[in-house]
């Protein structure tokens, strides 16, 4: 019976979080899909130059807090941990808000926007209040109200993309745009102190606050550390096209090619922040035995529907393109297929035993080697291979923390690679991949039917996969 539980809990964590992540991605991919089309290239192209401070440095520090409370926020610390991970959560959001603000100049000299210095500087207060904000996610799981996390999101994404796209349908600049942003995130961040605080027990003292943070500080630098290379190694190509390229325009192609099919990634991401907080205790005994089953398992399910997704969406790139976007962005197809391909390595959850063993400056140490190389390879590419050589780069960079991952595990705790790998249920991938495979290239390249084809692909697809699915019943 707890084994069930467990599972049970293991699950309705995904189930919650991956809500909350899909309603945000949703959002932001409703706004993208009406900027693209209330916008030129060269004005959303600029614009999409303002986050890249924030694409960095917003995931890094939320990130941290995040999965540092996932960890601490367990048993007799739990308030504790909140309290201190929400103080945590206001220097690093006025250290974001201070780097936007205090370097403008250098970043718009950097990406080639001159006259957006005034811009960097006013999105510091979006910045700053979104990194607090960041805590929401950890705290209504810790605090046990993860169907509020479901209510907040739809409530704040909603508000929050008015507050982009009402603007700038008005034909309001840049600059004030990004001031009136900074609204939803500001409340937001009274929200959630407000909440923090209602739910708090009577016993908490500043004293066992002040002896929490160091605690927090020092697991979380670890996370800092991962995340900074790892969001960097995600990050850097489009640095680099950004800084090679004066081109706004072909940077707005490239931002909206380079996606790795966010929706999936949300659940990826859940997945493993789940296996950590659920499985923590265990693996700290050195009991790893749970968290191996429960990762073959969901590493099948997941196998079984994502990659005749990512295989559909890789003939129809072009037509997809032009659905969300418009005709002038199906140019960015062959950045976008090189991006579904990273998301085959993150099916694998190795990152996840390390995290929960407490060891997670070992996956900052392959965080930044994944960087480093796709620094080198980047820089490399781009002057060869033009526009998609970064995104190759962001390719072998992702497999490659993966890989050091495997064999860390493998050396310190002797858990083979083969661990991390689907069980033997998965085996009907192979014929659900050549059927959507089969009807996607016929349709588009012997037919030459390619609207009709992607439909009839995508109802073949989604046919195939609950057919394979039926094996976890």
């Amino acid at each position: 019976m707890l084994q069930l539980n467990q599972v049970s809990g293991f699950y309705r964590k995904v189930g919650a979080m991956s809500l909350s992540r899909y309603m945000s991605i949703g959002s932001a991919l409703l706004v993208t899909i009406v900027l693209t089309r209330l916008l030129d290239e060269e004005v959303y192209g600029a614009y999409r130059k303002l986050w890249l401070i924030y694409a960095i440095l917003g995931p890094v520090f939320i990130s941290s807090i995040a999965n540092t409370l996932f960890y601490r926020g367990k048993g007799e610390s739990r308030d504790e941990a909140i309290v201190a991970n929400m103080a945590i959560g206001l220097l690093y959001g006025l250290l974001t808000g201070a780097v936007a603000w205090l370097f403008s100049p250098f970043w718009a000299t950097q990406l080639n926007v001159q006259d957006l210095q005034a811009g960097f500087a006013l999105f510091a207060p979006y910045m700053a209040f979104s990194v607090y904000a960041g805590i929401a996610e950890p705290l209504f799981v810790t605090i046990n109200r993860k169907k509020w996390l479901i209510s907040y999101s739809i409530a704040y994404n909603t508000f929050e993309a008015a507050l982009i796209v009402v603007p700038f349908a008005l034909g309001l600049p840049i600059e004030q745009v990004v001031i009136i942003m900074a609204i939803g995130p500001a409340l937001r961040s009274l929200f959630l102190t407000a909440l923090a605080f209602k739910n708090l027990s009577n016993g908490i003292t500043l004293s066992r606050v002040f002896r929490e943070i160091p605690v927090s500080l020092k697991y979380g630098f670890g996370l800092i550390l991962l995340s900074i290379a790892g969001i960097s190694a995600t990050e850097v190509d489009k640095w680099v096209i950004g800084s090679f390229f004066e081109s706004d325009a072909l940077f707005a192609i490239y931002v909206i090619g380079a996606k790795k099919i966010p929706f999936i990634i949300a659940l990826t991401s859940s997945v493993s922040a789940a296996l950590v907080n659920e499985y923590v205790n265990e693996v700290r005994d050195g009991n790893f035995e749970g968290i191996l089953r429960e990762i073959k398992k969901v590493t099948a399910r997941l196998s079984l529907i994502i990659i005749p997704v990512i295989a559909s969406l890789f003939i129809y790139a072009e037509e997809v393109l032009t659905i969300l976007f418009g005709q002038t962005y199906s140019a960015s197809a062959p950045i976008l297929r090189i991006y579904m391909l990273t998301v085959l390595s993150q099916l694998f959850f190795p990152q996840s035993v390390s995290l929960a063993s407490g060891k997670s400056g070992v996956n900052a140490f392959a965080g930044f080697t994944e960087l480093a190389v796709n620094i080198v390879l980047s820089i490399i590419l781009v002057m060869t291979l033009g526009l998609i050589g970064p995104a190759l780069a962001t390719l072998v960079g992702h497999f490659l923390f993966t890989l050091i991952l495997m064999a860390y595990c493998f050396k310190a705790f002797g858990i083979k690679p083969t661990s991390f790998l689907p069980d033997a249920r998965v085996r009907s991938l192979w014929w659900s991949l050549g059927g959507v495979l089969l009807t996607g290239l016929v349709f588009k390249h012997i037919i030459l039917w390619n609207w009709t084809g992607l439909v009839i692909t995508g109802i073949v697809c989604a046919l195939l996969v609950m057919l394979s699915l039926r094996k976890f019943r």
